[in-house]
């Protein structure tokens, strides 16, 4: 399962202008709340979707509408492992994302069909309807990762890698007649390169970059992207030099019994995410509101004790 990292920010509707946020108090507040019924009047579509806590900024995302998992939620002595368990002995119950919070960034992984980041963005929207903030929108914006064919050959570690051309392309003309098709039958061509097991291609890399992209970086090239590190004992990132890609990590679910460890641990290991973050709060076209922010700070529990479902706008 893929963990996708994202930026977190409010855009003013009526301005345009995008704040820098830190929304962990409020969402922790919302969900340490004994509120339960504004909690189970919170619907995509036909489905409830809940928030659970499970670990310090770590939740559980649950989109259901099975009376079974409802009305464990809705008891007062409510354990997220009892969730787990009877979510992996039936699937079908309800579908899961799990997320972690951070200032200004969070990371989302889904199952198949687990409330993805629209479902995310949808959920933190109502919250702010309910409590009154409606002249902003929250916006989940993926983390970009690209580099320039300089950068991609400085990378000390080349693995997997994928390129994609269309009948522009030298290697498509040449493979077109080599294989016996014409673009009038085929658009593009993807290509992959693969490395024997453990195998470095670093030198090779530079050959297939220098004849791949010798013509200009997007005469006739979709795609490219390849697997790198700099040192032996990293994990392999996925980077594109054209084309779009994401800052992500991988973990085994459910597999991974100590999910949180394992989310922990890919935050913390994972270099391209915090330089991505340092770049993002350096940034100076997201400003900060420190009256905003206070007011997230200082939201408590028994905020959300005192607010009703009617309260949002529908």
């Amino acid at each position: 399962m893929k963990i996708i990292y994202y930026y977190y920010y409010l855009r003013e509707k009526e301005s345009g202008r995008e704040l820098k946020v830190d929304i962990r108090n409020f969402v922790d507040s919302f969900v340490k709340s004994k509120n339960i019924n504004l909690k189970n009047k919170i619907k995509y579509i036909d489905d409830n979707i809940y928030l659970l806590r499970d670990a310090n900024n770590f939740y559980l995302f649950l989109r259901t509408r099975k009376d079974e998992i409802i009305k464990k939620i809705d008891s007062n002595n409510l354990d997220i492992q009892d969730i787990y368990n009877l979510l992996r002995e039936n699937e079908k119950l309800g579908f899961t994302s799990f997320i972690y919070f951070g200032d200004c960034f969070c990371g989302l992984a889904s199952t198949m069909s687990g409330p993805k980041d629209s479902i995310l963005s949808y959920f933190i929207e109502y919250l702010l309807k309910l409590v009154g903030v409606n002249e902003y929108e929250f916006v989940l914006k993926p983390m970009p990762t690209k580099v320039t064919k300089n950068e991609a050959l400085r990378f000390g570690y080349i693995g997997k890698t994928v390129f994609e051309v269309n009948p522009q392309h030298k290697v498509f003309k040449g493979l077109a007649q080599t294989l016996g098709f014409t673009d009038q039958e085929v658009d593009g061509l993807e290509i992959i390169i693969k490395p024997k097991n453990r195998k470095n291609i670093k030198y090779s890399f530079s050959n297939i970059v220098d004849n791949i992209l010798d013509e200009g970086e997007n005469f006739g090239v979709k795609k490219f992207v390849f697997k790198a590190k700099n040192d032996i004992n990293e994990t392999l990132n996925e980077l594109f030099i054209i084309g779009n890609g994401y800052v992500y990590d991988y973990i085994n679910y459910p597999k991974e019994k100590l999910i949180f460890d394992t989310f922990n641990f890919k935050i913390n290991n994972n270099r391209e995410l915090q330089v991505k973050l340092i770049e993002f709060k350096r940034d100076k076209n997201y400003e900060r509101d420190e009256s905003l922010q206070s007011f997230f700070d200082n939201f408590s529990a028994v905020s959300w004790d005192n607010i009703s479902f009617n309260t949002a706008t529908e």
